[in-house]
């Protein structure tokens, strides 16, 4: 292999095969790859090597790099730091609050929340990107940005329980989502390919065997939320070059669409309010987050948070949304009453994922580089 291209911060579609990959995710890709281009079949070192040149080549500031955010400044929030191996693609905490999970390559991270240290290491192997975890601490599941595998964690004794194939290796169009069903009986996971229809899947596996089916898509899927209730998946995804997002409400059981609703951008991270009323989904290309109401199927407000905005986590009590901006370097809290930003933290190091203690005080926020920060949001 030549020398990794080091990309700089942007936020546009690629025009190779109708793939999108924007500032965090083509940074993610071209570290992911590396170490696996030698396994993967020549045709796609040879579509992934030509897909990171072109990014390199094109790359540039969006548009929403011009957003600024007129709310209070809140200094000194990051309270502690938390050096970890890698960087984390995604972070959970347990509900029970004294542990977080941080996907990274090849492994998963376990961090003592209480002493604020990384306590084990969950080896896996390929990339888990998206991690989620059982309402009973027990069980955790991580999705494989290349798209090969579902992991099941036994958070118990910090190992993987299973491995549940999906296929050969696939470049993502959407960063790859997996959830589990409020129940714990079901786990499902999302790909999305370039070729589109009849290659973008919803697999929908049991969590007590491991046994998977597979339904087609009609849009390029990426990251899942089940709904409180179970009834609904909410799914956000796009079409094509992914111009612009659509989040999907997907019967899981009889598999059907339910409703769709436009969004103004091709989405980064979504959440729901801990009721299931709303939805919060991250327009990555335009600055800003989608306030969606579930029982009107329509989007309520666009609140503006900075570049290229990545993990969004609600409050548990629901009266707050944390929004991480990859390409701003910030954390926002959105007052959800009123749909505006009331306080930003500068964090710096491009944050990631973020994941908010079930006692509402502290954020624990990934970023581009090698730790987690946790933040006081008490400070915001």
């Amino acid at each position: 292999m030549g020398t990794a291209l080091e990309l700089p911060k942007f936020s546009l579609p690629t025009a190779s095969a109708g793939a999108t990959l924007h500032g965090e995710q083509a940074r993610t890709v071209k570290r992911t790859f590396q170490p696996h281009a030698q396994t993967l079949p020549v045709k796609y070192v040879a579509v992934w090597t030509i897909g990171i040149a072109l990014l390199a080549a094109l790359g540039g500031c969006s548009s929403s790099a011009r957003i600024r955010s007129d709310a209070p400044q809140a200094a000194d929030a990051i309270v502690a730091t938390i050096p970890l191996g890698d960087f984390g693609t995604s972070i959970a905490i347990t509900p029970d609050g004294s542990r977080a999970y941080v996907a990274a390559t090849a492994k998963v991270f376990v961090l003592d929340t209480a002493r604020r240290t990384l306590s084990a290491t969950i080896t896996t192997g390929d990339m888990p990107y998206q991690i989620a975890l059982s309402r009973d601490s027990r069980r955790g599941y991580a999705v494989d940005l290349l798209q090969q595998a579902v992991w099941f964690l036994d958070l118990e004794t910090n190992t993987v329980a299973r491995r549940v194939d999906l296929g050969q290796p696939r470049r993502p169009v959407l960063r790859p989502g997996v959830t589990v069903s409020p129940d714990g009986s079901t786990v499902y996971a999302t790909l999305g390919q370039p070729e589109g229809q009849g290659f973008d899947l919803l697999f929908t596996i049991d969590a007590a065997t491991g046994a998977k089916s597979q339904r087609a898509l009609g849009f390029h899927p990426g990251q899942l939320v089940a709904a409180p209730d179970g009834s609904l998946l909410w799914i956000s995804g796009c079409v094509g070059l992914c111009a612009d997002g659509t989040l999907h409400g997907v019967r899981p059981s009889p598999p059907g669409d339910a409703v769709a609703i436009r969004l103004a951008s091709v989405p980064g991270g979504m959440a729901l309010s801990p009721d299931g009323s709303r939805a919060y989904v991250a327009n990555a290309l335009a600055g800003s987050v989608a306030v969606i109401d579930l029982e009107r199927h329509e989007v309520v407000a666009s609140v503006p948070v900075g570049a290229e905005p990545l993990g969004i986590a609600p409050s548990p009590d629901g009266s707050r949304v944390y929004v991480t901006a990859f390409q701003g370097d910030t954390l926002s809290a959105i007052d959800s009453a009123t749909n505006r930003v009331v306080a930003t933290a500068r964090l710096g190091k491009t944050p990631r994922a973020i994941a908010v203690t079930p006692d509402g005080r502290y954020a624990w926020v990934t970023h581009s580089t090698p730790e987690v920060s946790v933040v006081d949001l008490s400070r915001l």
